[in-house]
């Protein structure tokens, strides 16, 4: 395995940096610095090279967030300055890799409205967290917002690019074959599932699937950083992690030509507390391999 940091482009973008690279006014500058101060959140900007992406659709972007933990310590009014985020950046597609809430069903009804604001088509899968206080209530809840969730399911986006959208490793009923069996060969593939470290599976079958995106981790919430200069988050350690997110932690990693990223979620379980670790927002940008 090797950690794909140091052979693709992936950059930890600041957001002026980002900024300066699209044309965006200074009012709404300001209220997407503003915003994310708020949710205390970074965005993380890639630029994947996928191989069979059509060449006309070189700079497609991807938006990821997840890990929303509606509850106790996460609202509704945060994931609304992440929606105004989304929005102001304006992605190709949101996707959104599981775990919508945290240790009640009832939490989800705070889902629907802040993504009935999304402007960007929009993706979901479940997490175990979800599925451990009722999936249902969950996809009820996704079910009066413009999201589309995807259990064991898979769609073309643009010709000869698709997105699948696995069931919950843990404890959903996950079916790899009958996600992919639509999906043509020599297709770009996207696949979503919550658990990152399904990525070993997709990589032992050879499954057609290029990029993998996933959460469930939250980074750790705490990273012991190492004691040497620029250490990137995934050269850093955390104490707990949750099974399948223990081999795939945090950022980006390559086996070949497949690629996993995980992102570091939005919000908390357990203590509310982050050490090295914020949450994110990544913004993807897909190239012909």
């Amino acid at each position: 395995m090797n950690i794909a940091l140091s052979i693709t482009k992936f950059r930890r973008t600041k957001l002026n940096k980002y900024i300066g690279n699209r044309v965006v006014a200074g009012a709404e500058y300001t209220g997407i610095k503003k915003r994310l101060n708020n949710l205390q959140c970074d965005i993380e900007q890639l630029s994947l090279s996928v191989p069979n992406l059509p060449p006309e659709l070189a700079g497609i972007c991807l938006a990821q967030i997840s890990d929303i933990h509606l509850g106790e310590h996460f609202h509704p009014e945060h994931l609304y300055e992440a929606i105004t985020v989304l929005n102001q950046l304006a992605p190709a597609y949101v996707l959104m890799t599981g775990d919508y809430v945290t240790d009640h069903a009832r939490y989800a009804q705070g889902l629907i409205e802040p993504l009935r604001h999304l402007h960007s088509p929009t993706f979901a899968v479940l997490g175990n967290h979800d599925c451990y206080c009722g999936a249902d209530e969950v996809a009820n809840a996704l079910a009066e917002t413009p999201v589309r969730l995807m259990r064991n399911q898979s769609l073309e986006l643009h010709p000869g690019l698709w997105l699948a959208g696995l069931d919950d490793i843990l404890r959903g009923r996950p079916n790899l074959a009958a996600t992919l069996r639509p999906i043509p060969q020599d297709a770009a593939t996207v696949l979503m599932v919550h658990e990152p470290d399904f990525f070993n599976r997709v990589v032992q079958e050879q499954a057609p699937v290029y990029l993998q995106l996933s959460g469930h981790t939250h980074g750790g919430q705490i990273r012991i950083p190492k004691l040497r200069a620029n250490v990137q988050p995934s050269q850093t350690w955390a104490p707990v992690l949750p099974a399948l997110g223990r081999e795939y932690s945090i950022g980006l990693y390559s086996v070949g030509q497949r690629q996993v990223y995980i992102n570091r979620g939005l919000g908390f379980t357990g203590w509310p507390i982050r050490f090295n670790c914020r949450p994110e927002i990544t913004l993807i940008t897909l190239e012909p391999a």
